[in-house]
Parts: C-alpha cells; sequence; structure tokens
C-alpha cells in the first residue's frame, strides 16, 4: 500500500506499463519528456516508501494496484509462453507477484540481488514482455485470478 497518494499521472504510467507499452510508447501515449517519466517512476518508488529504489518501488506499486484491482492487465501473453518457465522461473514470477523486492526475493533465493534482476529479465523475455513491471502486473493477476 503506498504511503502516499498516488497521482493521475502515477496511474496512467502504471496502467501503461500493465498492458506492456515500452518507455518510448508510454511518453508517445502520455505526451511526457523522457526526464519527466523518469521523475514519475522516481516519484511511484518514493510513495511506495522505495526512495533510493526506483523499479522495487514501481514493481510494488504495479502489484498492489493489480491486486486491489486498481488496474487490470489487458494484455496477456499466449499461455504456450508460460510452458518455457522452469520451476525457478514459476517460484520467482510468484514471488514478483507479491510485490517483493529484488532484495526480498535475493535471500530467499541464497542469492545477490543482480541475480534477481537478470532472473526477471530472462522471465520477462521468455514470456516476450516488455519491461519487468509487466511481468510483475501479469503474476500479480495470475495470483489474483487463483484466489478469486
Amino acid at each position: 500500500m503506498p504511503k502516499e497518494q498516488l497521482s493521475k499521472t502515477d496511474f496512467q504510467v502504471l496502467e501503461c506499463f500493465a498492458n506492456n507499452l515500452t518507455h518510448k510508447e508510454i511518453r508517445r501515449q502520455l505526451v511526457l519528456h523522457k526526464k519527466h517519466l523518469a521523475f514519475v517512476e522516481r516519484q511511484i518508488a518514493r510513495k511506495m516508501g522505495e526512495p533510493q529504489e526506483t523499479m522495487e518501488g514501481v514493481c510494488k506499486a504495479m502489484a498492489w494496484a493489480v491486486t486491489t484491482s486498481i488496474l487490470v492487465p489487458s494484455r496477456i501473453p499466449d499461455s504456450s509462453r508460460f510452458s518455457s518457465l522452469d520451476e525457478a522461473d514459476l517460484r520467482l514470477f510468484e514471488l514478483m507477484s507479491r510485490g517483493l523486492t529484488k532484495f526480498r526475493i535475493a535471500q530467499i533465493f541464497n542469492c545477490d540481488s543482480e541475480e534477481v534482476v537478470r532472473r526477471r529479465k530472462r522471465v520477462s523475455n521468455k514470456l516476450g514482455l516488455n519491461t519487468v513491471y509487466t511481468t510483475v502486473a501479469l503474476a500479480a493477476y495470475g495470483l489474483k485470478k487463483i484466489r478469486v
């Protein structure tokens, strides 16, 4: 849950990431300068209590927004892509769905945080997703569907 209310622009950016848009596509769609989009990402991270770790804060915000039904990803990859994930990938996917930081996931996997960054990127690539944020949105959406 955010420590401070997210703005309309924050939610617009999260929604774009949830729907697999790249940074360039988001800037074009929302008419944002490259530096402004980076500023919005930092603000989201700060509001989620991760002022030093932008990616981690945006991942937390994404997981929160999807699990609370504020956002619903509309671009779901073909289910056949999930068969490319091995057991470790699926475990990482599940941990990402909860909005855990790379540091917490590294503790669980008993590895360093940079290994978690590489694994998250690999899972995103296997699923054909543009960003780790999109992967978190999809993971949180899947977890929410399982719980219902």
